[in-house]
Formats: C-alpha cells, structure tokens, sequence
C-alpha cells in the first residue's frame, strides 16, 4: 500500500470517527454571549429567555445524534455535572456539555396548558417542547434535575416510571419554582440532545398495575413453598409407607410363632387315656417305654 493511500485512508477513518463522535454542534460566539446577556438564575422565568432559544436551536436532533454522549470536544465523553456548583455558580457552567444519569420521573409537554412557547412557531422548535424529570440519586428526594428536549412533532415517547436513563444536555439554568408538593424549589434545568434507556424499570408493571417485581417473587416463594412441602409429602408417605410394611411384617411374624405354638402345644397334648384301668396303666407304661 502506497503511502499516499494510507494518508487518505487514515484521514477518511478519522473524519468518519470524528463525524460520529461529535457532540452537539459548537455554539457560535454570537450564541454564548446571548447565554451570557440573557440567562438569569433563581427566577420563575423559563420560556421567556432568548438563551432557552438558542439551546433548543443548538439541540436540534438532526445535528445532534440521539446516541452520542459524547462532550465538547468530540470523541470524549461528557462529564457528570457537580450539582452543588451548578446551583451556586451557574454562570460558569452555563451552555456546557455534560452527562446525566439517574432514573426516569416524569415526561409532560412544556409549556403546560394552552399556553404556547413565548417564541413558538419557529421550525427548529415549533409549539412543542418535551420535558423530562430525572432523579439523579435515588436516596436523596432533591436531586430530581429538568432536562428540555426539541422535539417540535412532540414524538418522545416517555419510559417506564424508575427507568434508568442518561441524557447528554447543555446546561440553561437554575429555575426557581415548586415541587409536586408545592414546595419551593430550585431545579437544575438542561436542553438536551442524546438520551438513552440504560436499564428496564425495577416497577415495571403488568394488567392492573401490580409489579412485575412482586409477582416473580411472590412466584419465587410459592415455587420454594411447594417443593419443600412436597418433600415433606414424599418424606411422610415414605415413613408411613416404611412404618406399615414394619406393622405388616412384625404381624406376620406374631401369627407365625402363634401358629407355631399352637402346633407345639398341639404335639405335646396326649392323647385322653381309656376309661378301663388296666388299659390306662398299659398305656401309660408304653408311652414311658417310647420317651
């Protein structure tokens, strides 16, 4: 092989690898200064901001490959967000890369109601925002994180409740609203590209809605149940089969020796001696004679 060739070869296998390592598409100087003028933090405030915009723009899907994790710079993977400096120092992450894993909540159309998108009607976003509620660390309840997908034909289907997810997603901001509860709270909210079901929900359910999980076990135990009680079936029919051949046999062995006694007993009798004297004693003296 020519030189010439290997360095055309080598450079199409790069441009390939590098085409699909991609991540999202690099945001214009124009559009990270838009994030910077525009964004805010800790407001009510979420389709209101020229940033939101610029993210649904930048996370359109036919740019962004829905299986590519992929960070900033291309082949390596995004990082995990650090929460905790996200909600103090949002400024400093904002438009960033980064992957997010935790398990499935909720999926609604944003905004909810009638209410349309403040800038709606635009192709790369239409009417129709999607958005996901991930719970980042199942044991802690304040972890859930909001992740907004473009998805103008509204065709993200949600996963099952509990499923484990990762979504690639720039971060947008921090919004201040309310939990399920009511409750004040300040969410982490990212625009995201690639998303990915990790692993099949541990509540999956079934017919009326009882768990797949609480059936198998339920199953498990009934399974462990019944063999165990038919051993113990087995076991007792072979004891009692084993103590009535022991009952049959010791009975057997009783008649026996009963009949055999009675043969004895039998020989051993004489018989009754004549009624005449002189023939009694004839009879006895033969039978001492015979002994």
């Amino acid at each position: 092989m020519s030189s010439a060739l290997r360095v055309c070869l080598t450079a199409l296998m790069t441009v390939l690898v590098l085409g699909h390592a991609a991540a999202a598409p690099p945001l214009t100087e124009t559009q990270r200064q838009n994030l910077r003028d525009y964004a805010t933090d800790h407001d009510e405030h979420i389709d209101g901001s020229v940033a939101l915009y610029v993210l649904l723009k930048n996370a359109n899907a036919d740019d962004w490959l829905p299986d590519d994790f992929a960070g900033e710079g291309g082949a390596a993977t995004a990082p995990a967000p650090d929460y905790g400096v996200l909600r103090d120092r949002p400024a400093e992450a904002r438009g960033n890369v980064f992957l997010i894993e935790g398990t499935f909540e909720q999926q609604v159309r944003f905004p909810v109601g009638e209410r349309p998108l403040q800038r709606a009607g635009n192709p790369d976003w239409g009417d129709r925002v999607t958005r996901w509620a991930i719970r980042t660390d199942q044991d802690d309840e304040e972890s859930t994180v909001i992740v907004m997908f473009n998805d103008p034909e509204a065709g993200i289907k949600p996963p099952q409740v509990g499923t484990k997810v990762r979504v690639a997603a720039r971060f947008y901001k921090v919004w201040a609203t309310t939990d399920d509860s009511g409750e004040p709270f300040a969410f982490p909210v990212f625009v995201g590209g690639a998303r990915e079901v990790v692993a099949t929900s541990p509540r999956l359910s079934v017919g009326g809605g009882k768990p797949v999980q609480g059936i198998v076990i339920a199953l498990i135990i009934a399974c462990i149940a019944g063999y165990f009680v038919s051993r113990h079936l087995m076991n007792r029919k072979a004891v009692t089969g084993a103590g009535g051949r022991t009952q049959a046999y010791l009975e057997q062995r009783r008649r026996d020796r009963d009949h055999d006694e009675q043969d004895a007993g039998e020989q051993d009798v004489p018989d009754p001696l004549p009624e005449d004297p002189a023939e009694a004693m004839e009879v006895l003296r033969q039978r001492h004679d015979e002994a």
